[in-house]
């Protein structure tokens, strides 16, 4: 599978500068460089299609591609860019298609030494398969164990604020889904994780107290006010043994339920 950039013919995103009426900059960039089409300075990376990969698609792994159609009338990030085409639909990959191109900087093209703004056209590959072969494992876990005590209160914690934790969760799946949708697949969601789920409760109290003293759980159930808030980067370490599949079979066949009712597929897999 390609990088999460589509790539054509070299390494960068996909662009095409479609016939259009030139607009002069009125800034003279010197006769050594004359003429040149419009590219990309530094174009969208591989990292920025990661971060901004639709969460549901995501976890259900499903790809995207989208393609877009922008105005580049100075050196930075391309301007006035619209969504020509999207599939599947309905999952977000709209949106983040728009926040991936803002990320790269793009270079105007010169017509007789002056900056005229052209067009330009691209698609973004979202690749579940590149994800899941560029992602950094994390270290294994190699702190000590919580005490006892800590578990317990990690436990209380997770039990007291399960039903915010879990809806932030919803939250994080469902935000780009389509409107029509949200509802139905919220559903679907909670049927695959019911609240209560004890295998759930287990391994988030056991990362709560991995990532937290005694003290600061205890002050948290005192005042509700965390002490602080653990990075990405700290809650990968601490989950980093957990069985991530486990649960592989439930979003499996919540991918089957989703794709039997929406499309799923990109066009050349439709071929």
């Amino acid at each position: 599978m390609l990088s999460g950039i589509l790539l054509v013919g070299a390494l960068g995103v996909a662009m095409t500068a479609p016939a259009s009426r030139e607009i002069p900059q009125h800034q003279q960039l010197g006769a050594a460089i004359d003429h040149s089409a419009p590219g990309w300075r530094t174009p969208p990376s591989p990292d920025a299609v990661a971060q901004n990969f639709p969460g549901f698609a995501m976890a259900i792994g499903i790809s995207g591609e989208v393609a877009l159609e922008c105005r580049v009338v100075v050196l930075g990030p391309p301007q006035g860019c619209k969504v020509t085409a999207v599939a599947p639909e309905g999952l977000g990959f709209e949106r983040a298609g728009l926040n991936v191109a803002a990320t790269g900087v793009a270079r105007p093209a010169i017509m007789d030494g002056v900056q005229v703004t052209r067009r330009i056209a691209f698609r973004i590959l979202f690749s579940t398969d590149t994800i899941e072969e560029t992602a950094d494992e994390p270290s294994p876990y190699s702190g000590p164990p919580p005490s006892a005590a800590a578990l317990a209160l990690a436990k209380q914690i997770v039990t007291q604020d399960l039903s915010v934790i879990m809806a932030n969760e919803e939250e994080s799946l469902l935000n780009g889904l389509a409107p029509s949708r949200i509802e139905i697949v919220r559903q679907w969601l909670r049927e695959k994780r019911p609240l209560g789920d004890n295998e759930y409760i287990e391994r988030q109290a056991l990362a709560i107290a991995r990532l937290s003293s005694e003290d600061e759980m205890i002050a948290y159930l005192s005042d509700g006010t965390p002490s602080r808030t653990p990075t990405e980067d700290e809650w990968l370490r601490v989950t980093s043994d957990f069985p991530s599949r486990s649960d592989e079979a439930k979003w499996i066949g919540l991918r089957n339920r989703y794709c039997a009712r929406w499309s799923c597929h990109l066009p050349a897999e439709d071929n």
